[in-house]
């Protein structure tokens, strides 16, 4: 391409006439426009040249489009995955695929690692410019992993996370990936998966993890009519999912209906854990707003109690845990949410924190050990009749053998 500096005009000589003084000086005028129209295509040939380069081809060898506008266009094509319809219900969590990509490493508990969290950016391609879900604490996009030579469905989730300038952004950054590391070292059939981390979703990396077609608990059981030994069935392995992070010195922190995913199969899986422990180590003038969480109905009312001379109150434990394993059970046997009669919130935490418990719908059935059970996972934490998750295990497969085999 040549440069248009070489066809700058030599300036008029004595003697010229004046029309000749008015030509030159309008190729004077054009000469900067026919500079800023080179630059210009110079500028954009190589941001394209460099973009196509950067990009993650496909398995067929075809550089993928880093947005795709309309999200249906791909479903439309004859995928075999039933992403759900609707994305306007509102989030604490996001939602995954039930299976692990074959030949996905992953490093038992306890292994150190001295590498990074697989960084995912370049084979993830976002579906929409916007959040597929958003909550609160994190946004969540339906994206598209390339990877092993096939398309999985993910969701890459951006936790919002507060800082108030550069340094303290960076200590952030490094608590969400020490947490990171540890959650890839997880792997349970009942605790969603991580596959690693992406940019450019927010200011910090983003979380990686399956997309499950079924979407939470609270939907499921709306949309499921299910039998005492189904609802049984999910409290097992919704318990042996908190076991299993409890067991390697991990605090859920947020159990609710809206983190417990189930897939196609009717499998139980845990989600968002540990996330309300990070952000409990912000300190609380920097935490999001954003009014009222509807996982307050769950949520052990003693998190928002501040005692005098705490730094940290409201960081979770595996006896918070408990208080909501006994939400969760209440939800499953009677196909309501806590507090199902109050739609408010706020309502729901200022009844919560002066100590009225949620109780059972009239038209359900709950039989007298199961309700004493939940109202023990309710009891003040430290006493010793809340119960430990092994003692809810042990009770939920007394249940399921009084129930029968089907």
């Amino acid at each position: 391409m040549s440069n248009p500096l070489d066809h700058a005009p030599p300036a008029p000589q004595q003697g010229y006439a004046i029309s000749d003084l008015f030509a030159y000086l309008g190729l004077v005028v054009k000469l900067p426009l026919t500079l800023i129209r080179w630059s210009y295509r110079e500028i954009v040939h190589t941001i394209l040249q460099s973009f196509a380069e950067g990009s993650c081809p496909n398995p067929q060898g075809v550089v993928p489009s880093p947005v795709i506008s309309d999200p249906e266009t791909v479903l439309r094509k004859g995928h075999n995955l039933n992403v759900p319809d609707s994305t306007s219900s509102s989030l604490d969590s996001s939602r995954g695929t039930p299976t692990t990509p074959a030949n996905f490493q992953r490093h038992p508990v306890g292994e150190s690692q001295c590498n990074s969290p697989p960084d995912l950016t370049r084979q993830i391609v976002r579906r929409d410019i916007y959040p597929t879900l958003s909550g609160t604490y994190s946004d969540v996009w339906l994206s598209t992993w390339y990877h092993d030579e096939r398309k999985h469905y993910v969701a890459v989730k951006s936790l919002k996370i507060p800082f108030s300038n550069e340094d303290e952004k960076s200590k952030n950054c490094q608590k969400l990936m020490d947490k990171i590391t540890r959650w890839l070292q997880l792997h349970h059939k009942n605790v969603l998966p991580l596959y690693g981390i992406a940019y450019d979703f927010g200011h910090f990396p983003s979380l990686v993890t399956p997309w499950v077609n079924e979407g939470s608990l609270n939907g499921y059981i709306a949309n499921h009519h299910l039998s005492l030994r189904s609802k049984l069935d999910i409290a097992k392995q919704v318990v042996a999912g908190l076991g299993y992070l409890h067991a390697h010195s991990i605090v859920h922190g947020d159990i609710s209906g809206h983190n417990i995913l189930v897939d196609l199969q009717g499998r139980a899986q845990l989600s968002d854990f540990g996330v309300m422990s990070l952000l409990a180590e912000i300190p609380t003038s920097a935490q999001p707003s954003g009014g009222v969480r509807s996982a307050v109905r769950w949520t052990d009312p003693q998190l928002f109690e501040v005692q005098e001379g705490e730094i940290n109150p409201c960081i979770p434990t595996e006896q918070t845990d408990i208080y909501s394993m006994g939400s969760i059970l209440l939800q499953l046997l009677t196909g309501s949410i806590p507090y199902y009669d109050i739609k408010d919130n706020i309502r729901v935490l200022v009844l919560s924190s002066t100590g009225v418990k949620p109780k059972c719908p009239p038209e359900t059935f709950v039989a007298s050990a199961q309700w004493s059970l939940i109202q023990r996972c309710w009891s003040p934490r430290g006493l010793p009749s809340r119960p430990t998750i092994e003692e809810i295990e042990e009770f939920i497969e007394s249940e399921l053998r009084m129930a029968g085999v089907p």
